[in-house]
């Protein structure tokens, strides 16, 4: 079994911090902070020092959410409102660009860990659904769960060919694992009831 160390906080100052990720080299740690009623993305060192927003020109009066994405250590993928619905943007080389948009919310950008197309994310369908969608290079769009209900939160397996994910289920709260192939059947991987909504699974790096 591994060992871990007694845990410590790395981050510091008012306001709550929220779904964490790495970049990719493992020199950051990036996440959304809530302070004032506002939602930022930050960045800190893994030891709790430079504690910074991200440079991302976000407006006055709109939010950035959620975990971010990478295809690399400065090219983000994340989930604004800046434009008046909330949707996937992605900086790169300080420029900020619109990446997709819809007629419905999307949250929870995803890449495997070799930082490549497809992008997973997850799309608000009425006040008590969400499904899976998977992004492609060219902008083409492919929805990857159809279950009646929630399915939310995915996460990529290191080569980007299966994903994790939330499901609500007969009432249950479950993890799921899928092939990112359209059509492909979902399999259950919770025994019982994981009796939370904030399910948000992560593959191992070895994908085990």
């Amino acid at each position: 079994m591994p060992a871990f160390n007694a845990p410590h906080p790395i981050t510091q100052g008012a306001g709550t911090d929220l779904r964490a990720n790495w970049t990719p080299d493992g020199q950051w740690i990036v996440f959304e902070r809530l302070q004032d009623g506002r939602r930022r993305l930050h960045r800190v060192h893994p030891d709790g020092s430079d504690l910074e927003p991200l440079a991302l020109e976000e407006p006055d009066g709109s939010d950035s959410t959620g975990r971010p994405a990478f295809f690399a250590p400065n090219d983000v993928v994340f989930v604004s409102d800046r434009l008046g619905r909330t949707a996937l943007f992605r900086e790169t080389q300080g420029q900020v660009t619109p990446l997709h948009a819809s007629e419905q919310p999307c949250y929870g950008p995803a890449l495997g860990t070799a930082g490549t197309w497809p992008l997973l994310y997850f799309q608000s369908d009425g006040s008590d659904a969400t499904h899976i969608s998977a992004l492609g290079q060219d902008g083409q769009v492919i929805r990857l769960t159809h279950t009646m209900g929630v399915q939310d939160q995915p996460w990529p397996f290191p080569d980007g060919q299966s994903f994790v994910y939330h499901a609500r289920e007969d009432g249950r709260h479950v993890v799921c694992l899928q092939s990112v192939q359209a059509g492909a059947a979902p399999v259950v991987l919770s025994d019982a009831d994981e009796e939370t909504a904030y399910v948000t699974p992560f593959p191992s790096p070895d994908g085990r």
